[in-house]
């Protein structure tokens, strides 16, 4: 074989490898385009403590009221969703607005029996518009939970209290209390 027979051949495979690597980054566009889309939605939804106050009892102690924020940035509705703020030793507390409205937001107030130790840990899980099942940690990551996660996601307890020895934890059992008020 000549030079220009190999010259040629050499050609031939870099353009072949060339041709390969264009095929493969279109490949990992396309489906990062995918990706964006399937969490679009998802990523503009939240949920966060706003405030925490002390509240004062009649009978001399201390109270925490915890107001967490839940908002949809997204131009539709989000379905099932469900605020879950732990308070460690203070107990979990579950809210279910069950839907947010395009650009809603909603506000719930939790009294614990006194204040957190720690940071408040809130997380929320919701359907988007696909019907796709989606959850932020506390930490504010998204993803695609499992079984076992939404199930613990919607289970308050009661802490170190006796299981109904809680003294607030009843008390967000209203539908107003798990709907949460409408913030303008």
């Amino acid at each position: 074989m000549d030079i220009p027979s190999w010259l040629s051949a050499i050609g031939t495979v870099g353009a072949f490898a060339v041709a390969l690597y264009l095929l493969w980054v279109q490949i990992r566009d396309r489906r990062s385009e995918v990706r964006d889309r399937r969490t679009a939605q998802a990523r503009l939804i939240a949920a966060w403590l706003a405030e925490l106050t002390e509240e004062p009892q009649a009978d001399g102690s201390v109270f925490a009221e915890l107001v967490v924020l839940v908002y949809n940035g997204s131009a539709e509705p989000v379905y099932s969703v469900v605020v879950k703020t732990e308070l460690g030793v203070r107990g979990s507390f579950v809210r279910r607005p069950f839907v947010l409205g395009p650009h809603e937001t909603r506000e719930f107030r939790i009294l614990s029996p006194g204040l957190p130790r720690g940071q408040p840990a809130i997380s929320i899980s919701f359907k988007d518009s696909s019907g796709r099942q989606w959850m932020r940690s506390s930490t504010g990551v998204l993803y695609e939970p499992l079984l076992d996660e939404l199930l613990l996601q919607s289970t308050e307890e009661s802490g170190a209290y006796e299981e109904h020895g809680h003294p607030t934890l009843a008390l967000g059992q209203s539908v107003e209390a798990q709907r949460g008020q409408r913030v303008s």
